[in-house]
């Protein structure tokens, strides 16, 4: 479970009662099924914080807090960053159905040395858009820009990699999403891609310009998000 800070208080009690008693029922189920699993959880908040600020049960939280393991930044276990390169690289290239060989010596000097201010999410979306550029079977340095993200900036890259990694796992599995929930990731993501410009995103969705504006309304998207200075 990642980020199970942002879990609602109402579903930390169900989550609780499937710890301790092992069982569940199926939505508009009425059978209770038995289960045995490990849950292993994520946060990038302090979780005793949130305890603290009764925006998580504290009974949840001993419960969970039973091996604690933490992780440091990425700018700080820059060995990692080589593998991880790879495991994404594989994994976007094949969804991109682009089959990408080699990283330039160069280019793995530029992922190691810089600060990954988002985590592996920023490196994860910076990988994949290289994949998108590059027309080749190699990632060159220039595939990677690195803008200075503030807290704003961090929180919409994460945003976007949700609703992409949301829409990738349906996709695997067959299912269909609402769409409403594809139109806006879609949407998002040009005008991430063209920093806020809504003639450049409608002429990348092939949607006119006052249908961008009338779906950004409709999902609470706001332009500020996506304009740099």
């Amino acid at each position: 479970m990642d980020e199970i800070t942002e879990m609602p208080l109402a579903m930390q009690a169900k989550i609780l009662r499937v710890i301790e008693e092992q069982v569940f029922e199926r939505v508009g189920g009425q059978k209770s099924i038995k289960t045995d699993v490990r849950i292993i959880s994520a946060s990038n908040k302090e979780l005793l914080d949130e305890v603290s600020s009764k925006n998580f049960r504290e009974d949840l939280y001993y419960r969970l807090n039973v091996f604690r393991i933490h992780i440091p930044p990425l700018r700080d276990r820059k060995d990692d960053i080589p593998e991880l390169v790879d495991v994404f690289v594989n994994r976007f290239g094949a969804l991109s159905g682009k089959k990408i060989n080699k990283l330039d010596p160069s280019t793995m000097d530029k992922l190691t040395n810089y600060r990954w201010s988002g985590n592996i999410r920023q490196l994860q979306n910076s990988i994949r858009r290289a994949i998108l550029i590059t027309t080749n079977d190699t990632l060159l340095p220039e595939h990677f820009d690195f803008p200075d993200l503030d807290a704003n900036g961090l929180r919409m890259i994460e945003s976007l990699e949700d609703g992409l990694s949301k829409l990738e796992a349906a996709l695997r599995r067959g299912d269909v999403l609402p769409l409403s929930e594809v139109e806006e990731i879609f949407i998002r993501r040009a005008l991430n891609a063209t920093n806020g410009n809504i003639s450049a995103a409608s002429e990348k969705l092939d949607i006119g310009r006052s249908t961008v504006y009338r779906k950004m309304q409709e999902y609470g998207i706001k332009i500020e998000e996506y304009q740099t200075s």
